[in-house]
């Protein structure tokens, strides 16, 4: 059983106001120890309140220099509950390094209980969803949580 959550990306005024969709799902569907992907970490926001939920992240992105800074950024909060990992990867354009995102840097292989797309709330539609039938088909994930505008404008 799949559960999805689509929810477009609101403007940065908005998001200064009231907590944006994504993190109300962050808080209320991470918890302690669940183990968590983020694809599209940019610079690692959405890693940060997962970790501060008690998730185990991984947080990916295709960009070196957002990493960079992610890093930075979570090296000034080092919350106790949560952990995350920072790995250079684009599952979009290499969709068969997927599998090899469960395997812990311990070398477990374990999987993920959500996988989280923020993958730039206005990527194209198509694109969004190769990318969902790949974690699909690969990753089997019981919760995933997409932000796409421009899905949740087609449901």
């Amino acid at each position: 059983m799949y559960f999805f959550f689509f929810f477009k990306q609101k403007t940065a005024y908005e998001m200064l106001r009231s907590l944006v969709g994504s993190e109300m799902c962050i808080r209320d569907r991470v918890g302690e120890g669940q183990k968590v992907l983020e694809i599209g970490t940019c610079r690692g926001h959405g890693a940060i309140k997962m970790a501060e939920a008690g998730g185990r992240v991984l947080a990916v992105d295709k960009f070196e220099h957002y990493l960079e800074d992610a890093i930075q950024i979570w090296r000034t909060k080092q919350p106790s509950a949560g952990t995350i990992e920072f790995r250079c990867v684009d599952p979009i354009n290499n969709p068969d390094r997927l599998a090899e995102l469960q395997t812990d840097s311990d070398g477990t292989v374990s999987p993920f209980d959500v996988v989280f797309f923020d993958i730039n709330g206005t990527r194209e539609l198509e694109t969004v969803l190769e990318l969902l039938r790949d974690v699909l088909q690969v990753l089997n994930p019981p919760l995933t949580v997409i932000k796409s505008k421009r899905l949740f404008d087609v449901l």
